[in-house]
């Protein structure tokens, strides 16, 4: 109960960033980096701290926002963890452009360009696609798919067909295509 807590309090403040409304993330943010650090999880830590630094920036804490991006990014690489990395990147290269550091922004961009070029899906997302149960509808979306992903997935679009399950005999189902 704890430990699930524990990312659904960083989703929630996620999700009311998003929608601008700071004074509601705010306290959703401190009590999952309180969290975090209570339960020692390094991974969500370096997370919860890149979206304090995006609602430092939102804010005009500029300052705030790259301490908050800078820690992010050293403990995300310190824990070996690439999952939030680019946002952490994205983060710091705002944060850099806010404070006008123009250079160190273009290479916190450039990085992060770099390591999502180069992030492609883990062995464990394959895996876990190719055992999901057969009444279970996976939905991805996103731009430059991988080829083994094309290869898993049973409709794959890019505002044109690539790939699709009716050419198999496959029928349209209701909630999906109806």
């Amino acid at each position: 109960q704890f430990i699930l807590a524990q990312p659904a309090t960083t989703h929630v403040a996620v999700g009311y960033l998003h929608f601008g409304d700071h004074a509601r993330a705010s306290p959703h943010l401190e009590e999952a980096l309180r969290l975090n650090r209570a339960l020692g999880s390094r991974e969500f830590e370096g997370s919860t701290l890149g979206a304090m630094s995006d609602l430092a920036l939102r804010e005009g804490q500029d300052a705030l926002a790259l301490e908050r991006a800078q820690a992010s990014l050293d403990i995300l690489t310190a824990a070996g963890s690439r999952m939030h990395l680019t946002d952490t990147l994205w983060s710091l290269g705002n944060a850099e452009l806010a404070l006008g550091r123009l250079a160190a922004a273009s290479a916190a961009f450039e990085r992060c360009e770099a390591l999502a070029s180069e992030t492609g899906l883990s062995d464990d997302v394959l895996a876990a696609l190719a055992k999901k149960r057969e009444d279970l509808h996976v939905v991805l979306t996103g731009r430059g798919a991988t080829e083994e992903l094309i290869a898993c997935a049973d409709l794959v679009t890019e505002m044109r067909e690539i790939k699709h399950y009716y050419k198999a005999g496959v029928p349209a189902r209701t909630g999906i295509e109806m």
